[in-house]
Formats: C-alpha cells, structure tokens, sequence
C-alpha cells in the first residue's frame, strides 16, 4: 500500500536460516561444565563465526527453556520461531541459525524483492510438508551428511502443530544451505555439542529482521510528511526493546507553531498508540467521557474506569487500561492532524 502510494523503499540485508534445538542440559553442561542444579539460571549463548568461503553465520533469538513456535502470518505458509515462558523450564533450547543475504542474492528486483523471497520459501516449505502448517525438519547429523531425516534420535522439537521429517534443501536456498553446513562444526568448536548429530534444526527461519527500509531523514520523517517510520517493519531497529527505544522520539510529536500532535507511523502503515505512558508537555487537562467516574474516583486512577486528573507542564500521565482519555489537543485529533499534515 505504502509502495503504490510512492512511500520512498528500498532493499535490505537480512538473513535466513533455521532453528536449531539441543536438550536444555546439554547446553547446561557445555556453558557451566556441570548440571546446574536448582540455582542456577537455565543456560543460554549467543555464537558468531567467519566462514573458510566468506560470510558469516551466528545464532540469534536464543530461547533458554524454551519452543520452536509457528510464526506465519499468511495463508499457504511456514515460518517457525522462537520463545521461552518466564521459568525458562522446558526441556529443550533453541535459537535461529542464520546465514546473512543482501540485495544482490535476492532472485526477485525492487524495493519488495526481499519480501517476496521469503514468502516463496515460506510457501515452498508449506507445500513440501504436505500442507497443515508442519514444519519441515532435519537431525544435524543428517543435514551434515546431505540426507533427509526419517525422525528423531534423542531430541524431540517441540514445534506445534508437529514437524515434517525431510531434507530443508528442499527449502532454503543453496547459499543458505552451504553456509549453515560449514557454520555447524566451527560453531560446535565454540560450544561443546551445538553440531551434535541428534540436534533438530526446524524452518525456515526468514523473518529474523526486515528485508526493506522506509529511509527517514533527521527529523525522523519520511519523504511523505507526516509519516513517521520506526520499529522492526521499517528497518530502523533489530528486536522487542530497540523497537520501543526507536519508537519513543517519534511517538509523539508537537508541532509547536500550531499546537498540535501528530501520530507516528509503527512498523508498516500502523499508528501508534502509546501503550501506558506518554509525555504531555503543556498539556493542562485530561478529559473523560465520563465524568461522573472521574470525580467518583476523586481524580486518581482505576483500572476499569474513566478518570479526570490534572497534569502539569511535562508530566508523565498514565493511560490505564480500558481507559478512554483526550488531551487538549486530544487523543483523538492526533489521526486527523497526521492527515492535514500530509496533505
């Protein structure tokens, strides 16, 4: 949408691969060279290396205790990804083992030619699994020796709905591919077992990053004004916490002249609405549909109500849940004062 309106893109290095997982205790073992016991935290790593043929490889988004989990977000296809629960206590670890790729490897041209290659291999990988949304997945062992696997050899994925045992050639791209294979012994050098034949690698793995940028200029601002580019969507940050600490100079912004905000764009195309707390300089009243609430709650917060409170020059207000509150510019006007911004 953003492209046919001609929002100014381009292409972007990102990477690929799959996600590799070890029994929890033999990452335990190989990081502490002993059990951990009950005190101690369940073990994580974080690897890298050259390659003898060029490039790099290196793991990303590992997931101490944790699943391999399904992460498409379009019909017909497979992405896998990855995620621990607060106890960090399941039995398995897993992370995303991934081969770098730039613009000039893309099969398909323009701004779009990253994303469109991952949607051919999430799709390749939908259809090679036979449908249902099974993962295709490989025993390193196998994968090092260039043969499809039939099963698993002591590590069970943890991949939901269930995995698809084959050959992920089928799948990832050969450079992907021949990267991952001469990755797997050095980095089994780094740490003890990571290239250990029963280990299960499960994929793709395509979505670690963007592969297009939304270019912005010093003001934060895109060519198109008034759209304000951040997050992960927009190539302007790596992860969960470089996302928010992106978004915050652009969250909201005054236009001094006319006393205004204007929202900023998240990721693609989305307005962002600050989730719990927004700097309000000049701001003097917070307004509710409900007033009877507000003076009910004697101005002070509640969870499941409207409130009125008044707030001072610069002051952190919070916007509890189930909240419905207007600043003078209101909450509101922010979409409206976007739009006349950019026209």
């Amino acid at each position: 949408m953003l492209l046919r309106c001609g929002v100014p893109m381009e292409p972007k290095p990102f990477s690929l691969g799959a996600r590799i997982e070890h029994p929890q205790s033999a990452i335990d073992l190989a990081q502490y060279g002993a059990p951990r016991g009950a005190l101690l935290p369940a073990a994580d790593y974080s690897l890298s290396v050259r390659l003898p043929g060029g490039g790099t490889a290196y793991t990303f988004c590992m997931c101490p205790g944790g699943e391999v989990i399904a992460a498409a977000s379009e019909s017909g296809g497979v992405v896998t990804n990855g995620m621990s629960y607060s106890r960090r206590d399941g039995k398995n670890a897993n992370s995303a083992l991934l081969v770098p790729v730039r613009p000039q490897d893309f099969p398909h041209a323009g701004p779009l030619g990253g994303m469109l290659w991952q949607r051919e291999i999430e799709r390749r990988a939908f259809e090679y699994a036979g449908g249902g949304y099974f993962a295709p997945a490989q025993l390193v062992g196998d994968f090092l020796a260039g043969r499809a696997s039939s099963g698993a050899a002591g590590v069970e994925p943890s991949y939901a709905p269930g995995v698809f045992w084959g050959d992920l050639r089928r799948v990832l791209p050969a450079r992907v591919c021949s990267g991952m294979a001469e990755a797997l012994p050095l980095l089994g050098r780094r740490l003890r077992g990571f290239d250990a034949p029963a280990a299960v690698l499960t994929g793709p793995e395509t979505r670690s990053s963007s592969p297009v940028r939304i270019p912005r200029g010093a003001d934060r601002c895109s060519a198109l004004r008034g759209l304000y580019p951040c997050g992960e969507g927009a190539s302007w940050a790596g992860g969960i916490t470089s996302a928010a600490v992106d978004g915050l100079p652009g969250g909201i912004r005054r236009d001094h002249g006319q006393g205004r905000f204007q929202a900023a764009v998240h990721d693609v195309g989305i307005l962002a609405e600050l989730e719990q707390f927004c700097l309000v300089p000049g701001a003097q009243d917070i307004h509710t549909r409900d007033k009877a609430a507000g003076k009910a709650a004697g101005g002070q917060g509640v969870q499941n109500g409207t409130v009125g409170v008044k707030v001072g020059h610069g002051q952190m207000v919070k916007e509890h849940d189930r909240v419905d509150v207007a600043l003078r510019p209101s909450f509101a006007a922010r979409a409206a004062a976007l739009q006349a911004h950019a026209d």
